[in-house]
């Protein structure tokens, strides 16, 4: 099983701007173009409560979405299609092994890619920085990280404004 981390960052390292939720006003129409793309070719999605709240993913069958939170009990799951868990990331990585699934999509948010770098569970990496400073916001990782190499696959400009896109893979 793959798990891939996928995230947009400002040039300055925020993945949001810190007044506006979600990353559609500042980030490049190539870059969602790309996001919809991983999430079709993948067999589950693992996302954070906040990012989940902003994003509000509609349950499709055959496509997992696991919500990491901490009361799931307040949520109402939709199992095979919407699972609310309080789950390490350990446990998360051996149910969808279990579950057969081979590509997992890390979708944020800075806590959740934090989590599961830090549990050495990611394998690849798209980032794509967008050519803008946004000055604050919720930074790439929360808290300290675990010393993870990894090694740049291929590098693509997006646009003419010159967002990049990044593939990594663990070294």
């Amino acid at each position: 099983m793959i798990v891939t981390l996928i995230a947009v960052i400002s040039m300055d390292g925020n993945i949001t701007d810190g007044d506006t939720p979600g990353t559609s006003h500042w980030t490049s129409l190539q870059d969602a173009a790309h996001f919809r793309k991983q999430l079709a070719k993948s067999d589950a999605i693992v996302i954070g409560r906040a990012t989940y709240d902003i994003a509000k993913p509609v349950p499709q069958p055959g496509k997992l979405r696991i919500v990491m939170t901490r009361q799931p009990q307040r949520l109402i799951s939709k199992p095979g299609m919407l699972e609310f868990t309080d789950k390490s990331p350990q446990s998360i990585h051996e149910y969808l092994h279990n579950a057969g699934k081979r590509s997992v999509l890390l979708v944020g948010g800075s806590q959740i890619y934090s989590l599961f770098i830090n549990a050495g569970l990611v394998d690849d990496m798209y980032l794509t920085i967008e050519p803008v400073l946004l000055g604050e916001g919720t930074p790439f990782f929360s808290g300290s990280i675990t010393k993870t190499d990894f090694r740049l696959k291929t590098m693509q400009q997006l646009n003419s404004a010159g967002s990049l896109l990044l593939h990594y893979i663990k070294h």
